[in-house]
């Protein structure tokens, strides 16, 4: 055999090696995400007690670190956890009673104030799906999967459970308050992009858990095989779908 020919067979078989070990490594990860898979609901039996636990806490501290930053306002009390109101006579999940300092008068810090917590959930929100969808974090992993629920389910239903939300005290009648808009114009704006969440929450789903993981890997495979003459040398590259 001439070095040219060698030089080939040895790429062949380095190129196969290297397909055979990716093959053996993709049927290992496939074993461990069907493992995770089988206890999927954990995630969701889960999901309420980081919604309760840790969701309404950030909710809430979000809406103290804004008045920190207005010095129109002063945080006098601060419980984000649920609790009875004695003075409303209502229950609530978390609340941010703030007294005026200097002005009273200032309607858009205040709505800044209301809206801070949606800013940051929606920032989250979208973060944690860009992450997945680009497979920077695989969405099939744990991590992806934890990030599914925490950085777009539970934001998503924080978002969501305020917008609809109709009393006196909600973000939304503040917002609406603050920047001088209709609380209707609030709640739909607030609808439509819910609306766009959870269509962007279905999608997520689908990849953190698809179904029939195996039978999709398998539809996929690469083969090279060694081609070879009298007067060339070559490798046949196979890939199918």
């Amino acid at each position: 055999m001439t070095k040219r020919t060698l030089s080939m067979l040895a790429v062949v078989v380095l190129l196969q090696m290297f397909f055979a070990q990716s093959a053996t490594a993709d049927d290992k990860s496939l074993k461990v995400e069907e493992e995770v898979k089988d206890y999927k609901w954990a995630y969701f039996v889960a999901l309420p007690g980081y919604y309760f636990g840790v969701e309404i806490p950030f909710h809430e501290s979000m809406h103290g670190l804004a008045a920190a930053f207005n010095s129109n306002y002063d945080v006098v009390e601060f419980k984000p956890y649920m609790h009875y109101d004695y003075n409303q006579n209502r229950f609530l999940f978390g609340s941010v009673v703030m007294e005026c300092e200097k002005s009273c008068s200032d309607k858009v810090g205040l709505g800044k104030i209301a809206l801070a917590p949606s800013v940051m959930t929606s920032t989250l929100f979208i973060t944690s799906d860009v992450l997945l969808a680009t497979n920077a974090v695989e969405p099939t992993s744990v991590s992806g999967r934890v990030m599914y629920f925490a950085g777009m389910v539970a934001p998503w239903l924080d978002f969501t459970y305020n917008t609809f939300w109709a009393t006196d005290i909600s973000d939304n009648a503040k917002v609406a308050e603050g920047f001088g808009m209709s609380r209707s114009s609030v709640v739909a704006g607030g609808a439509l992009i819910s609306a766009v969440g959870a269509w962007r929450i279905w999608s997520g789903y689908k990849r953190a858990f698809p179904k029939n993981i195996r039978a999709k890997a398998k539809e996929s495979n690469v083969l090279v095989v060694p081609m070879g003459g009298a007067e060339t040398v070559g490798v046949s590259l196979h890939v199918t779908f």
